[in-house]
């Protein structure tokens, strides 16, 4: 009878020691999830950040993709314009018809090219300066005292304006907001 109280108070130890060192378990593996769950989720963040920046980065390429080919296209324009104009200024009165029809087809080219948002005042400056060059073709052909005719000063101001500010434009500036600036 000792010896069957013996093993009963033994049992109960151990169920006891089983039972404390679940507990204890339980508790440690508390702290070791929490320590993982910690871990995994600076994981996710890093690599969502990187990810973000990456797409960022790509946005930025595009974004100066467009400016650049905008950038080009109103410089054709630009070389179309000055070409057209060296070709009117030297040829007489009665054979202008031609060369003016030539910058009114650029005009018109100028009016259509589509550019990106921040290269839309160089776009406007542009078709505005061959319009007014356009205008005083125009005006010279129609009269021969010109130099007296106000029309043909209107539009010798507007063209000398109208040169200023598209020469004055800084794409650098203006577009560099553009392409810094967020998703497309």
């Amino acid at each position: 009878m000792i010896y069957a109280k013996y093993v009963q108070r033994q049992a109960e130890l151990d169920a006891r020691q089983t039972k404390q060192s679940a507990q204890s378990s339980e508790a440690s593996r508390g702290p070791r999830a929490a320590l993982l769950l910690i871990v995994l989720l600076v994981l996710v963040a890093g690599a969502g950040y990187f990810a973000y920046t990456k797409y960022q980065e790509q946005q930025r390429q595009e974004r100066r993709q467009l400016v650049e080919s905008g950038l080009a296209l109103l410089q054709g324009i630009q070389n179309k314009v000055t070409d057209a104009d060296k070709l009117a200024s030297s040829t007489g009165r009665a054979y202008l018809s031609g060369p003016v029809s030539k910058l009114q087809d650029i005009q018109r080219e100028a009016e259509a090219v589509k550019v990106p948002a921040c290269l839309g005042g160089a776009k406007n400056a542009l078709a505005d300066y061959v319009k007014a060059q356009v205008d005083t073709y125009l005006v010279f052909m129609q009269d021969t005292s010109y130099l007296m005719n106000p029309e043909y000063e209107k539009a010798q101001e507007a063209s000398s304006r109208s040169a200023k500010h598209y020469k004055d434009f800084d794409p650098a500036e203006v577009c560099g907001r553009f392409i810094d600036r967020g998703p497309l």
